[in-house]
């Protein structure tokens, strides 16, 4: 139960489903994020099967994959490049990603299968590669290919259009950095670095016509745009641009400068507006329509000034471009916007000089080619905000060039290089083969995605934990050419996951009474991982001495470890002496500077320690049982989150050393009570041998008096006294008493201090034989009988005997005749009652000790598991409400607000029980009894536990008896109530009504809670009212096994009773009968005693 315990904090925290299946594919245990992807409340999984699970579609073919998988299980990652179909409970499809992870737990053959809901990742991806193609779709229609260049690290990109205008298929490798030069027609290519060192320097956008040269060598006429984006220096770092096709609209122009009246019926057909302007802006020609630009027919235009047709803005920007034409020859483009109704329209005008000086002017609308561009534009910000709202880095690697592109993220991370195998050599080299198979796999199979969590090295001396999430792209023949993806910094994780999996380690060391120095080193190792560059050591305080000594130290230099063994306990001694002294923690950042080290200095810098953290271990008795220390070689201190580690293995330790302690203490008592009780069995034997030889001699002197009673006087007399004398022994026999039977089980001698106070005083007189003596009890007659029956066969025996409140210890021995024949049996009783009640006390003592330690081991199992579970819903809840916050979300704010108030709840259920059970241990509860109408009160406690109800569950309240006041301490009974409502609510599944009955029978009131839930397990229902006892169907269910033992008490308090029946996945039904006037029932009982 307490390794469950341990574990489910890890089971119930995993944000992927996690399912565990036999070999049979029956489900045997689910999570709930697990119950949640495929639509089931929770515990509704167990017992289907896996096929269950999977769309009928699928299941003939999963059903013969499982049955092999079960033949040979291995290990499948998560994603492994499959993408597979799930069905919820209410028969809907989705996509997911599952890792398979065969094992055996208890020797019985399992498969642990990891769950993840792909969809959102799907659509995500979908939408992406749409918003691709729509751009690559824009950018076709419109003839319109883009570019960027890094001028950092030289790497360019091009789009699909880019590469058809350059007459090649996208992706072709033809265009690369070094060979884009060669696409630029010779004659141009001059111009065109013109064009961009100008554009440069004075930081303007460029814009002219160039001409591209294919590589079968046609030409195509392009018109390029380009601009700049500068680094804080004003260096230039990123170019980009586009070229449009204008190699139809060039042919046409030339056409119609040979043709006048070809020109004229092309130019209607075009889109375009032709304007003819002289040097002051007068229209000598026009070819248009009339437009938003132009409020008047085109033959109205002739002789008019473009200021008193067109817009003011645009005419100073045409003159300003007549002005730059005539100077420079080129063709001047500018862009213009209008605000129409509703629509803001854009134009671009080209500006060209003729022969006779008049300038041709080209006006286009290119509203739909910048809404086009403006779209691309925000996808590719759409792009680069998901890529900053993720924390992932991103990658583009091109198989074919082995070069890569990588999101800041990425280089932030990792700083890759182009250095070859940069990747490959950076991977930790226990995950590397691991990796690259996987990756392999994926390449070669005709897979799309992989998924692999591997380390990669983050700097020269540290590695990070990242889970790696790759897409694959194919060409037409299937062969990979490219790998996009996205990585993810999962350290924090991994290290919270390996911290956890340490704690429950050292929890179990504790729980299985492992030595104290395993534990230590476990938990010294478990800080030395998850501290950087520290060196830590764990030191015992002697009590009689009051020193510290080394428990564990494994890498503290020796030098330093020798020089501080026994360091005594002060004020001023060092960081850890000085800790053990104030009970407080000792935090010393820079030991050069620190008095407290004034001793202890120059050892520990010669040794390469520059600070020192000592944290005191206190027991729960808040006595110092020694210290925990941090040593590192940099002066600092620690953060909040190395804090919290140390906090939590100080208090492990704290624990391990109680235990500990505990455990040397009850050995060392049963070392006193052996030795005792060894010590009392020789006195016991020294004196039972010193009165064997006594009566020996006086049987002897009796057969040596019978052998000469004719011969002389003087030895009748001396048997006379030596009878006398052994009648004188044993009538004053210390503690105990001596008798002598013979074969026949008569009596023949009794004497002894203790006769008269056992009333057996007269018993020698009285009774002749054994079975006579009716006031000893017949087990013990027959017990004598027996040993007296061995002795006369020559045996010596020892056996106890209890009777009247007493215990004896009776030893006997054979006694002989002069024939040597055995005729009697002595047998002396040494009344060891005493002796025994100190040895029912020790063993009392360990019981108790063990009872004590074996409840501090559970309730600590169980409060710390109890409490992080809704600290942990806490936590993450109160992140997602400043989150949601920051987005202004007010209905998620409120989900997450409910959430918190609901786990308080939980945690002050919690505390409320380990109260209430530390009150009634010490006998502080009593029953204040109050006159209240019952029935309201029970509707009020039915409205204050509503929040806690599943969904679609129903509390129906059944009065069986009309208003009635009752003498009963509310607290008490609300307490009682809460608790079996709060179990029926807890147990039962959504949709599941609760019925809650109150009657009267004569003068008690019965309360009655029946659910429709888990039901108890038969064996196990005599425990239910035990402290700290979970049924085994309710271990996956919150809860401390406190509250029905609460109730118990809390029932029998005020004078009732309580009972139960249950039945497994029928319910459970709990009786609380209490008496309607507690003053009275408590009367009434106590007048029996």
């Amino acid at each position: 139960m307490k390794d469950q315990a341990l574990f489910q904090s890890v089971f119930e925290s995993s944000v992927e489903g996690i399912l565990v299946a036999d070999s049979k594919g029956t489900i045997i245990k689910s999570n709930p994020a697990c119950d949640r992807i495929f639509g089931y409340s929770k515990g509704e999984m167990i017992g289907l099967a896996v096929d269950d699970l999977v769309p009928h579609n699928f299941r003939k073919k999963h059903k013969k994959h499982r049955t092999n998988f079960a033949k040979k299980p291995t290990h499948r990652a998560m994603g492994a490049g499959i993408v597979l179909q799930g069905q919820k409970k209410d028969g809907s499809k989705f996509p997911a990603e599952i890792s398979l992870n065969p094992t055996s737990i208890d020797g019985v053959p399992v498969i642990i299968s990891f769950i993840f809901d792909i969809t959102k990742r799907i659509q995500a991806t979908q939408a992406s590669i749409a918003n691709t193609q729509r751009m690559n779709e824009a950018q076709r229609l419109s003839h319109i290919g883009s570019w960027s260049w890094n001028l950092t690290t030289n790497e360019r990109n091009w789009s699909d259009e880019f590469y058809r205008i350059c007459g090649l298929i996208p992706g072709d490798p033809q265009l690369r950095s070094e060979t884009a030069i060669n696409f630029i027609h010779p004659d141009d290519r001059e111009r065109t670095k013109k064009a961009v060192a100008t554009a440069i320097k004075e930081k303007l956008p460029y814009s002219f016509e160039k001409r591209i040269l294919r590589p079968d060598n046609t030409i195509r006429f392009v018109h390029a745009k380009g601009k700049f984006e500068y680094d804080q220096e004003d260096r230039p770092v990123l170019m980009i641009g586009t070229i449009q096709d204008i190699t139809d609209s060039k042919e046409t122009k030339e056409k119609l400068v040979h043709s006048e009246t070809r020109t004229k019926a092309i130019l209607k057909a075009l889109p375009d507006i032709l304007y003819v302007f002289n040097e002051e802006g007068f229209f000598l020609d026009a070819h248009s329509k009339k437009s938003f630009l132009q409020p008047i027919p085109q033959e109205e235009l002739i002789g008019k000034n473009m200021y008193d047709v067109l817009p003011k803005k645009l005419c100073d920007k045409l003159a300003k471009a007549f002005s730059t034409t005539k100077n420079t020859q080129e063709t001047q483009i500018i862009e213009y916007s209008h605000a129409t109704t509703n629509v803001l329209k854009y134009i671009e005008a080209r500006v060209l000089v003729k022969e006779n000086g008049n300038f041709l002017t080209i006006v286009r609308d290119i509203t739909q080619a910048k809404e086009n561009k403006l779209h691309i534009k925000k996808s590719e910000e759409r792009f680069r905000l998901s890529m900053l709202a993720t924390h992932d880095g991103f990658y583009d690697f091109n198989l074919k060039t082995n070069k890569g592109w990588y999101s800041q993220r990425y280089i932030d991370l990792f700083n890759p290089t182009d250095r070859k195998n940069w990747w490959k050599d950076n991977i930790h080299p226990a995950d590397k083969e691991t990796v690259l198979k996987t990756i392999e796999h994926a390449l070669r199979s005709n897979k799309n995605y992989w998924t692999s969590e591997y380390r990669l090295k983050r700097d020269a001396t540290t590695y990070a934990y990242v889970e790696d999430r790759g897409y694959i792209v194919r060409d037409k023949t299937g062969e990979a050419v490219r790998v996009l993806g996205a990585i993810a910094d999962i350290t924090k994780q991994k290290k919270e996951e390996i911290l956890k999996d340490d704690v429950r380690d050292i929890l179990e060391l504790i729980i299985h009474n492992s030595p104290i120095d395993s534990i230590g080193y476990k938990i010294v190792e478990t800080v030395e991982n998850h501290i950087d560059a520290c060196i830590t050591s764990m030191l015992l305080l002697n009590p009689n001495t009051n020193n510290l000594h080394k428990l564990v130290a494994p890498n503290l230099p020796k030098a330093f470890s020798k020089n501080i063994e026994t360091v005594p306990v002060g004020h001023t001694s060092g960081s850890c002496g000085t800790a053990a002294f104030i009970k407080k923690e000792v935090i010393v950042s820079a030991i050069e500077n620190d008095p407290l080290w004034h001793d202890y200095k120059d050892i520990a810098l010669e040794n390469g320690l520059k600070s020192c953290w000592s944290f005191p271990i206190i027991s729960s008795s808040e006595k110092v049982l020694g210290t925990f220390a941090i040593y590192s070689d940099k002066p600092r201190k620690p953060t909040t989150f190395e804090r919290g580690i140390i906090t939590d293995m100080v208090q492990l330790a704290s624990v391990a050393i109680e235990q500990n302690n505990a455990k040397t203490t009850l050995l060392e008592n049963k070392k006193q009570l052996k030795k005792y009780a060894e010590g009392l069995e020789a006195k016991v034997d020294e004196r039972t041998h010193e009165l064997k030889v006594t009566i020996q001699q006086l049987v002897e002197s009796n057969i040596s008096l019978e052998d000469q009673i004719n011969i002389t006087k003087t030895a009748e007399n001396r048997a006379l006294e030596s009878q006398l004398m052994f009648s004188t022994i044993a009538e004053n026999f210390p503690k105990g008493f001596v008798a002598i039977v013979d074969s026949d089980y008569k009596i023949v001698f009794l004497k002894g201090e203790e006769l008269e106070g056992l009333g057996f005083s007269n018993l020698a007189t009285e009774i002749k034989s054994i079975d006579d003596a009716k006031a000893v009890p017949a087990r013990v007659r027959n017990k004598v009988k027996k040993n007296i029956e061995e002795t006369l066969l020559g045996q010596h025996c020892s056996f106890e005997i209890h009777f009247k409140n007493q215990s004896y210890l009776v030893n006997t021995t054979p006694l002989i005749n002069q024939d040597k024949n055995t005729v009697q049996a002595l047998l002396v009783h040494n009344n060891i009652s005493d002796q025994k009640e100190i040895e029912r006390e020790i063993q009392n003592a360990l019981r108790k000790e063990k009872e004590l330690n074996e409840l501090k081991s559970l309730f600590i199992t169980t409060a710390s598991h109890e409490f992080r579970t809704p600290l942990s819903v806490i936590l993450s809840s109160a992140s997602l409400i400043k989150r949601q916050k920051d987005l202004g979300n007010e209905e998620k704010i409120e989900k997450y607000l409910e959430r918190i108030k609901s786990n308080v709840r939980n945690l002050v259920v919690i505390l409320n029980d380990f109260l209430s059970l530390s009150k009634l241990e010490e006998g502080k509860v009593t029953a204040k009894l109050e006159s209240f109408s019952v029935i309201p009160f029970l509707k009020s406690i039915i409205k204050d536990i509503h929040p806690n109800k599943k969904r679609g569950q129903k509390i129906i309240l059944i009065e069986n008896t009309s208003e009635l006041k009752v003498n009963l301490d509310p607290k008490l009974l609300r307490h009682i109530l809460i608790n079996l409502l709060s179990n029926a609510i807890k147990y039962s599944s959504e949709n599941k009504e609760i019925t809650f009955t109150i009657s009267r029978q004569e003068e008690e009131i019965c309360l009655d809670v029946v659910d429709r839930g888990i039901g108890i397990i038969k064996e196990e229902q005599k425990n239910i009212f035990q402290r700290f006892f979970r049924a085994g169907n309710a271990i996956n269910i919150q809860g401390t096994g406190l509250g029905l033992n609460i109730v118990k008490q809390y029932t029998e308090l005020m004078g009732g009773t309580i009972s139960f029946e249950s039945e497994v996945n029928k319910g459970s039904s709990f009786n609380v009968k209490l008496p309607i006037n507690a003053n009275t029932a408590k009367n009434e009982k106590n007048t029996d005693y």
